[in-house]
């Protein structure tokens, strides 16, 4: 934060007359020029104080405002990690679910294959060991 720093205004003036003819107790219009001027001064440096004030208490505001979004936003962090966290487990089941399925489809069409040629291999098999009966017996 910034320097508090105090001015000091001795707003006493003395005052003499600039013409040796002017004399203040008569009219008193040099008097009230200068209290007025004395008033003004006072008035600016009051407002230059309640300004100093206000941006000290913005700055504070906003510091309390950067703090509470830069807490929002680790927040989200936090909550959308733990999302993405558990859409990656939702897809790697998903996809493990699926990759299981065609495993076991490819298995079981596998073996329908296999038994397909254990069969052909039967009956070729059966066909030869008759082609062979026939041969050596003359049938």
């Amino acid at each position: 934060m910034s320097e508090k720093k105090t001015v000091a205004v001795d707003l006493s003036l003395t005052v003499m007359a600039a013409e040796p003819n002017v004399a203040l107790g008569k009219s008193g219009v040099f008097l009230e020029r200068i209290r007025f001027m004395k008033a003004e001064i006072e008035k600016i440096i009051q407002a230059d104080e309640v300004a100093r004030k206000k941006v000290e208490a913005a700055k504070a505001e906003a510091e309390t405002m950067r703090a509470k979004a830069q807490q929002e936003a680790k927040e989200i962090i936090a909550q959308k990690e733990m999302e993405l966290e558990t859409l990656k487990k939702e897809e790697t089941e998903k996809r493990l679910s699926e990759a299981r399925s065609k495993a076991q489809s490819i298995l079981e069409e596998t073996d329908r294959y296999l038994e397909k040629l254990r069969s052909r291999k039967d009956e070729q098999l059966n066909e030869l060991i008759d082609d062979l009966l026939n041969r050596v017996t003359g049938f």
